[in-house]
């Protein structure tokens, strides 16, 4: 059939309708796909709209944030490319700027628009897709958003226009007419930043309130309003066309206020009105990039429908002003290789304004249509000149030009004039990064200038920025080379990385030229021959003097050349020069010295010629020669910055061609370092001459005098070479410095305050072993320059105490890339502070100023400081006492375990130096305690005694200033004092002439144990050791020998090598000794007494002969004894080191104890022999303490050690003394009445020896005594850890194979953490000593016969790791991903802390305000959890475990719950309801411990009352096993800290820690029988008795539940009282009794059978004949049943609860059961909320709590408690009947199958129901409640 007309219609207009359909539909789609919308956004909206578009266009687009704004808002920017965040070559940089006064919004808006649009229109449009894959877009719409949140819409006005300081940011840029007069605002330096670091070609600014283009300049010289044209003015007038012309109304539009319409829509600038700091200007001076300002309408904050209209307006003119960005000329510059040029500059003919070429060579340069002539020059490159010629034509109209630069060949020298017009032109030209500076004038009044180069050149200074000083012209070529350097910093800035980075990091002055006046005519005539082939005769004759060696050595001189702060070197020298007129140096020298002086250099460097080496100090061979230590060694010393220095050459030489190679120079010299040496070893001969003779050369003035680390680097052989070779001399020489100019922030830097927050000016900065001494400037600040390492800083200044800090210097952190391809390393530096107490000065103090200060010390720090006059004698001569102070982290508590240390100063009246030293020593201890951690870790393990001023009275009579006045050497009654102690050989020192003072000091090392003492003395400069005598008498006793060498002459002769090693100049070969026998050539620094002056009845002499535990030392600080009190810091500065070395030295050696080989107990003066080899004739002979403890000093080396005792047998080890830490060793020695006939040596029973049991050998140990011991040992395992290895348990009881009934059960747990092994071993140890005295001590075998001990020795195999571990004492608390501790085992396999794994108790779950902490399924519930922590759980679950402990190390206390404080309040207690008990069993586990009781932990600086304390309290841990185990498990558990260190080192020390632990464990155990109840809970059925599992103890006021076991025992701790205990399980009446505890009380309680109910039948007639005849018989046994019941009801202490519906129907549902059981639930956790109260009311129910209360009131059920029940009934470990069906089984049933050879301890075991039945007849159970 064909179609009908109507059809053939309808099918013809189907396509038109299908397609308008699509169209709408496509449109609809449009619409819906829109992000912007016209309205206004907000910060937070404008935020979200631009991720939006970043999201839904991420291939084009990249936003990101240039910074935020004074209010923390980001100026974010989006970026539009087919390449987004990625430099394309010649691809132009092009951005709008939008919203610059906060209540101009329309660009803000209109740039959301047009994201949009150039997005979605990519790929669509043409034209947007040229665009957009030929341009890098940025667009930031609101550079003031702050502003922004603070305008209205309002059409004018000003508020939102500023930003939040109400600054006008477009009055805010640098002007190149107005000087800048503050700091720029954060909006302003960002985009400053972003214009400057990011090269681009074009950018518009958009404001509002007004419509027109502005365009540049802004304003006029003199800030009148007129035309100011840009040099580029046709440019700009064609790019503000390019804007207007495509919005008419800009050409016709009078906005309020104005007159007529802008000619044309656009207007310059200034010819508008005249404006300084704007925006537009900057673009142009500053960067490539040319702006213009758009004002887009009349109304500045236009209502949001006015939008579309404003978008419809400006869309063409903002896609026509974007093609403007490619117009005019743009390419590539290269080098003749073909490598892209950066900073070439571009100049066009006629037009004055230079751009630069960027990153790969590009540059771009807007040009109107015509022909134009480019020009492009680079230092060291030919310039060349191009002609292009320019195009109108639409769209893309650029012209491409690349450009080909040759290299430049240098054909002669600067002249002076135009070495000062390209100065001139560098300053003019860089303004923003560099100005010339004057320092002075030359001796012919030539300008000696200076450049400054940084991002902020007007200011000297700029806060923590090194200042860097490059000095040429004193020795040729150089001058040249700092003038490259000088054009190449000021041309690469902004586009050279590396460059970047030195001129915005640092403050650079760089001086080409120091000697102008006959720089040219030296230039012209000096010549490098082979008489001289460096060409240096002529540069001598400046003045007739070498201009290099001019610098004076100053110290010694009687200058004044420091006048309020400032160096005024030609007031100094005109004064010197009337006496020493050959000492003046030359004028040019005194400008350099003033402003080197008064300047605060970092870093320096001297540039000359004479050689092709980095050079570091000394220069003077005669300075390295003073500085040498081993005068036998030809070889000169370095200084103590060799580091430092060599780090710097390095950085110069690595990146320096000729240099690097290490090869000989050319010059004559050969460096064996990679081109770097010392100057000494490469400068000429006259420099082998003392500095007096010729003067210093710049490097080493600045290391004698200023706070400048100098070095000098020598860039060739000849000073002149020909003009030809200078480029190539740069070029070698340009990656060096800029290297060396990258390592200024290497080390750290800060400032110095006092607690005003004034800052200190003149601070002196030193860092330990370092001789550099810095000082702070007038702002404070410093820096000192380190390599990376860990250092120690210190901080002085007068009147202020002196403070110092450790630092770690980290390597280089990144690094920057240069123009020429080198990456180079980047230094952040540390930021270290100091802030200085006032109240010191260095300087002379009276007696009663020093005594009153040491008192002072002592009150103001007692926790580790305490004065005391010493001795029994009351006062001196002089009637003053000598006054002492005690620094330790224990003050007055002695432990004989710490070295003493006692310094002592002043013996000698007129010696002030030593006791101004040690009176500063004793005060720098003490306030640096809390901040350097050297002094801390001393303080913590030292116990130091300073007594200052041994003779008061000789000082009184001293005079300072006399350096060698013998007034004030002896006390009043003219007695040496170093003369007047006991001798054993002379005895014409009678008793009467033993001075006061020296019998205080005799009283004073009697009663204590000095290792260490030390006495500072003066008039000679040496460490002096005795003897001092220098007879050959037998001074000891111990043998004939040289009455001068004493038996410990290797250890003290090392002591005395220890101090004189640390101080700066006692070890140089120029130390004279101060007249006295200079110490030996070969060991130079030290000296023995007798060798330097004999004398009798000295201090050290006695020290050595009576205190024979001591080595004593004398040491000389300087030949003056009384110096002015000026000169006393210096002596601080040169002994502060040497001391603190002494107190680490007395930590070397040998240590340990002895003890009783079964007590353990110390063993008091038992005597330690050293046999050392033939080179060592071993020692004095010396004593234990009071605890059996020693110590003293050995060299390293091999030694037999004896240790005797009169009651004991003697013992001898073997020991090898190393080098550092001293070396433990203890001697267990045995009692003579114990020791076994047949062999003397050994004891009767085995010495039980402990070592450390790795895995494997620990697991076949405990299966060896389970065999051996089966009777009463069983191993188990209950779980694997995450490498699947078992966890063991030892289970320790009598008859292991099966169960017992009140037996209660304790367990130990030890290695939680891998790394702490002590307690495993002690843990296997307690394993083997029950196992082997069971049946031999009677204690131990009750023990096990009554005690069901679980024994685990590791629950983290996996993490024991012996070689890693072993030697670390102290405790690691850091994340084990961040922290390569972690292989150390402190976590598990899986990096998770076993300790705090555990269900957070008190975490998820708020506790209702009874304070109980609900069971939640959550703490059940092992999901998630480590395999240890799950098989703990689990193992705790299962066993009703009465007490249990947790074997820890690193540190010495008893912890106990709970860890966590959010039950309570943070940081405060966090008691349970068991704290007494808790406390009493941690308390006598510290109580039997020797040393836990007393309260002192270790090193953690905190006590512990008693030896224990509340694991919150101590340290709060969430989720930890101790409060899991407590609240969850009922078990009493706690951590025994047993040992200060974790994973001891020597083997030795676990049996001390044995020793120490043995007994406070075997009492632990006992615990389990200490006061409390037990008992059993029973039921009858089936003719028997059976315990009955699972019925909840409740205590009224204790929240802790425990259920009864599987066998129905249970077993409760408490203290003494009278508690109501209630016993509860579902479906059974709640039963409570009040029990009297005064000991381990027994309770039993029987529960009747239920009543079991019959079957519902259908009777049949014999059924109702039996019926009948039973009721016969019934009413018969009716009387006998009523007498049964009256005697079986009192025994009825637990009853089935029945309800009378459950006594008359049949039996109900499964779920009907659980019902009731919920009921029975609810009733059980009202009983126990009505019960809660504090425990003890005298047996007495709580006030308002009646039995008919407690059992009769329903209401208010506990929902808490009743998810506890819940939890609790839900655990699948536990047997619980679930209905009254489930109490009917059989005893057969509920029996376990015994079976003799079992060994799975899950098997339940039988219990004695014969007794129990026995028990009850007896009348021994609790009186029954009757059945309702």
């Amino acid at each position: 059939m064909r179609p009908s007309s109507k059809s053939r219609q309808n099918a013809r207009r189907l396509p038109g309708v299908v397609g308008l359909a699509m169209l709408l539909l496509l449109l609809w789609q449009g619409v819906q796909a829109k992000i912007v919308d016209f309205s206004h956004h907000n910060y937070q909206a404008l935020t979200d709209t631009l991720q939006q578009l970043h999201q839904a266009y991420p291939d084009i687009t990249r936003v990101f944030s240039i910074g935020q704004s004074e209010q923390g808002r980001e100026l974010w920017v989006l970026e539009i490319s087919n390449e987004p965040g990625i430099e394309e070559v010649r691809e132009p940089n092009f951005k709008y700027v939008g919203n610059m006064h906060g209540n101009e919004v329309v660009g803000r808006e209109m740039l959301l628009h047009f994201i949009e649009h150039l997005c979605s229109n990519y790929g669509i449009d043409a034209d947007v897709t040229f665009l957009v894959q030929s341009t890098h877009i940025f667009i930031l719409p609101s550079m003031n958003p702050d502003g922004y949140e603070a305008a209205s819409m309002q059409c004018v006005g000003v508020q939102g226009r500023a930003n939040v300081h109400d600054i006008d940011l477009n009055r805010d840029f640098p002007d190149q007419y107005v000087a800048h007069a503050s700091t720029p605002q954060k909006e302003t330096q960002l985009l400053m930043n972003w214009i400057t670091s990011t090269p681009f070609v074009l950018s518009a600014n958009l404001h509002g309130g007004a419509l027109v283009a502005s365009y540049p300049f802004d304003d006029t010289r003199f800030g009148y309003t007129g035309y100011s044209a840009a040099p580029d003015d046709n440019v700009f007038r064609r790019l503000a066309l390019a804007w207007a012309s495509k919005n008419p109304k800009m050409a016709t539009t009078v906005c309020p206020g104005d007159d007529k319409p802008f000619d044309q829509g656009i207007t310059n600038g200034a010819a508008w009105y005249s404006l300084t700091g704007g925006m537009q200007d900057f673009n142009y001076l500053h960067s490539n990039c040319f702006e213009i300002t758009v004002e887009m309408g009349c109304c500045k904050y236009p209502l949001a429908k006015e939008l579309p209209d404003l978008w419809s307006d400006h869309l063409p003119s903002m896609l026509n002003y974007l093609w403007q960005v490619h117009t005019g000329v743009k390419g590539t510059i290269r080098d003749v290789s073909g490598k892209g040029l950066v900073g070439v500059s571009i100049t066009v003919q006629g037009i004055d304004h230079v751009t630069t070429s960027i990153r790969f060579g590009d540059f771009f340069r807007l040009l109107v249509p015509g022909v134009h002539v480019l020009t492009f020059t680079m230092a060291g490159f030919e310039p060349k000149s191009v002609s292009v010629t320019v195009t109108d034509q639409p769209g893309n109209s650029v012209v491409v030009l690349d450009v080909v630069l040759e290299r430049e060949l240098a054909t002669k020298y600067y002249s002076l004039d135009e070495i000062n017009a390209l100065l001139e032109d560098r300053e003019q030209r860089f303004g923003l990064i560099a100005e010339l500076v004057p320092l002075g004038q030359s001796e012919l009044e030539n300008i000696i200038w200076a450049i400054r180069i940084s991002d902020n050149p007007q200011q000297d200074l700029e806060p923590g920025e090194p200042v860097i000083r490059l000095v040429a012209g004193s020795h040729g070529l150089a001058t040249e080379t700092l003038l490259d350097l000088i054009v190449f910093l000021t041309d690469h800035y902004g586009t050279d990385e590396a460059v970047t980075e030195i001129v915005d990091s640092n403050v650079i002055y760089i001086v080409p030229l120091a000697y102008p006046d006959a720089y040219e005519s030296v230039v012209a005539t000096a010549k490098c021959t082979p008489v001289d082939p460096i060409g240096f005769a002529s540069w001598r004759t400046h003045g007739g003097q070498d201009v290099s060696r001019d610098f004076p050595d100053e110290r010694g001189t009687p200058l004044q050349y420091v006048a309020q702060g400032e160096y005024d070197a030609f007031a100094a020298y005109t004064q010197l020069g009337e006496e020493h007129p050959a000492h003046i140096p030359r004028r040019e020298t005194l400008v350099l010295l003033n402003w080197i002086r008064n300047t605060p250099f970092t870093l320096a460097a001297t540039l000359q010629a004479g050689a092709l080496v980095a050079s570091i100090p000394y220069d003077s061979l005669a300075l390295a020669r003073n500085a040498s230590t081993s005068p036998l060694n030809p070889t000169p010393a370095a200084t103590k910055d060799e580091a430092l220095f060599q780090s710097l050459a390095g950085s110069y030489a690595r990146y320096n061609p000729s240099l690097k190679s290490g090869k000989p120079d050319g010059c004559g010299h050969s460096f064996a370092t990679s081109g770097t040496a010392h100057g000494w070893e490469w400068r000429s001969s006259d420099l082998h001459d003392a500095p007096a003779a010729h003067g210093l050369t710049l490097s080493d003035y600045s290391l004698i005098h200023t706070s400048a680390i100098e070095l000098t680097f020598g860039l060739g052989c000849c000073p002149t070479p020909p003009a030809s070779s200078l480029e190539s001399v740069w070029l070698a020489h340009r990656d060096g410095l800029l290297g060396f100019l990258l390592s200024s922030r290497m080390g750290v830097r800060g400032t110095v305050q006092n607690e005003n927050n004034e800052y200190i000016r003149n601070a002196r900065i030193s860092v330990v072993g370092h001789d550099f001494v810095v000082t702070s400037s007038q702002s404070g600040e410093y820096a000192r320059m380190l390599p990376p390492g860990t250092y120690t800083v210190s901080v002085s200044a007068d009147n202020y105490e002196p403070q110092s800090k450790v630092v770690v210097v980290p390597p280089s952190s990144r690094t920057v890339k240069s123009s020429s391809g080198m990456s180079f390393d980047v230094y952040e530096p540390v930021t270290l502070n100091f802030v200085l107490e006032g109240g010191f000065s260095w300087g002379i103090h009276e007696y009663f100023e020093m005594r009153d200060g040491l008192i002072d010390l002592a009150q103001k720090y007692s926790h580790i400081a305490g004065a005391y006059p010493i001795g029994i004698n009351p006062v001196t001569p002089g009637n003053n006492k000598l006054w002492a102070l005690e620094i330790t982290d224990h003050p007055g508590h002695l432990d004989f375990e710490e070295p003493q240390v006692a310094l002592i100063g002043g013996l000698h009246g007129n010696d002030a130096v030593g006791r101004e030293i040690l009176y500063g020593f004793a005060r720098y201890l003490v306030r640096n305690y809390a901040t350097d951690a050297r002094v801390s870790r001393l303080l913590n393990t030292t116990a130091i005694y300073i007594l200052p001023s041994a003779n008061p009275d000789g000082f009184d009579l001293a005079e300072e200033g006399l350096c060698n006045d013998p007034r004030g050497q002896d006390d009043l009654n003219g007695y040496d004092l170093d003369h007047n102690f006991p001798d054993r050989i002379d005895g014409s020192l009678e008793e009467t002439d033993v001075q006061a003072e020296t019998k205080d000091i005799i009283d004073w090392f009697t009663a204590q144990d000095f290792m260490i003492s030390v006495s500072l003395e003066g008039g000679y400069l040496a460490a002096k050791y005795p003897y001092n005598r220098g007879d050959k008498a037998d001074y000891t006793g111990f043998g004939p020998r040289n009455s001068s060498i004493t038996l410990d002459d290797q250890e003290l002769r090392t002591l005395a090598r220890v101090y004189a090693s640390n101080h700066p100049t006692m070890m140089l070969a120029n130390n004279t000794n101060c007249g006295y026998p200079a110490p030996d050539l070969s060991d130079p620094g030290i000296i023995n007494g007798a060798t330097m002056a004999p004398e009798a009845h000295s201090l050290e002499d006695w020290t050595y002969v009576f205190s024979p535990a001591a080595f004593p030392l004398a040491v000389g600080l300087g030949c003056c004894k009384f110096p002015p009190r000026t000169d006393i810091e210096p002596y601080w500065n040169e002994n502060f080191e040497p001391l603190m070395a002494i107190l680490e030295h007395a930590h070397t050696g040998l240590k340990g104890a002895v003890v009783d080989n079964k007590t353990g107990d110390g063993l008091y003066l038992a005597k330690i022999a050293i046999h050392g080899q033939a080179s060592h004739p071993g020692g004095r002979i010396i004593e234990t303490t009071e605890l059996g403890s020693y110590r003293r000093l050995l060299v390293p080396g091999v030694y037999n050690i004896t240790a005797s005792h009169p009651d004991y047998l003697p013992m001898t080890k073997q020991v090898t003394i190393v080098a550092g830490p001293a070396t433990e060793l203890l001697f267990k020695l045995v009692h003579r009445d114990d020791s076994n006939p047949s062999n003397p040596e050994q004891p009767a029973a085995p010495d039980l020896q402990l070592f450390y049991h790795d895995n494997p050998a620990m697991f076949a140990w405990l299966q060896s005594q389970a065999v051996k011991h089966r009777s009463i040992a069983k191993l188990l395992t209950i779980g694997y850890s995450v490498q699947l290895q078992p966890l063991y348990v030892m289970r320790i009881t009598q008859d292991v194979s099966v169960e017992h009934t009140l037996r209660p059960k304790v367990r130990i747990v030890s290695n939680v953490h891998g790394n702490e092994a002590v307690g495993r071993e002690l843990a296997l140890n307690l394993i083997e000593y029950l196992l082997f005295h069971y049946a031999k001590d009677p204690d131990i075998t009750a023990l096990i016969e009554s005690t069901d001990i679980y024994i685990m020795p590791s629950l983290n195999p996996d993490s024991y790791n012996e070689t890693v571990s072993r030697g670390q004492c102290l405790e690691k608390q850091t994340d084990p991903f961040d922290d390569p501790v972690f292989s150390r085992g402190d976590w598990n396999a899986n990096a998770v802390d076993l300790y705090a794994g555990f269900p957070h108790v008190h975490g998820e779950a708020n506790p209702p305000a009874d304070g109980v902490i609900p069971i939640l399924p959550s703490f059940l519930s092992t999901q998630g959890r480590e395999p240890e922590v799950a098989a703990y759980m689990n193992w705790t679950l299962k066993h009703s475990f009465v007490l249990s402990t947790v074997l820890r190390s690193g540190a010495l206390v008893a912890v106990y719950p709970f860890d966590s404080s959010e039950p309570h309040k943070h940081g405060l207690l966090a008691p349970t309801d068991d704290e007494e008990v808790f406390e009493s069993v941690t308390r006598t586990y510290a109580a039997t411990h020797h040393s836990m009781s007393r309260g002192d932990s270790c090193s953690h600086h905190a006590t512990y009352p008693d030896g224990i304390i509340n694991g919150a309290t101590w340290r709060e841990t969430n989720g930890s096993m101790l409060d899991w185990s407590y609240v969850v498990g009922g078990v009493l558990e706690t951590a025994i800290y047993v040992d200060c260190c974790r994973f001891p080192k020597l083997e030795e020390q676990l049996m001390v820690t044995w020793e120490a632990n043995l007994n406070p464990l075997l009492s632990y155990l006992h615990q389990a029988q200490r006061m409390g109840i037990n008992g059993i809970v029973l039921e009858f059925r089936n003719g028997g008795l059976v315990g009955v599992p699972n019925v909840e103890v409740h205590i009224l006021g204790i929240a802790r539940v425990i259920k009864t076991t599987s066998l129905g025992d249970f077993w409760w701790l408490l203290p003494a009282g009278t508690y109501n205990v209630t016993f509860s399980l579902p479906g059974y009446v709640i039963h409570t009794q009040v029990v009297q505890v005064q000991g381990m009380e027994h309770i039993r309680v029987l529960l009747e059978a239920p009543v079991e109910e019959e079957e519902e039948t259908l009777l049949s007639n014999t059924t109702v004949v039996m019926i009948v005849m039973g009721c016969v018989i019934a009413v018969v046994l009716c009387v006998v049943g009523f007498v049964l019941y009256r005697v079986y009801k009192r025994y009825a202490g637990f009853s089935l609860l029945q309800t009378p519906e459950q006594m008359g129907e049949d039996d109900e549902s499964d779920d009907d059961d659980d019902d009731d059981e919920e009921e029975g639930h609810e009733k059980v956790s009202k009983r126990r909320r009505q019960h809660r109260s504090r425990r003890r009311h005298g047996g007495r129910p709580a006030k308002g709590l009646q039995d008919k209360e407690v059992f009769d009131d329903d209401d208010d059920v506990d929902t808490a408690d009743s998810k506890r029940e819940a939890a609790r009934g839900d655990d699948a470990e536990n047997v619980k009947p679930k209905n009254r069906h489930s109490s009917s089984r059989s005893v057969q049933q509920r029996r376990p199958q015994h079976n003799d050879n079992a060994t799975d301890d899950d098997d339940e075991e039988e219990i004695d129901v014969f007794d129990a039945r026995r028990d009850v007849e007896k009348g021994n159970s609790l009186p029954m409640k009757r059945m309702r």
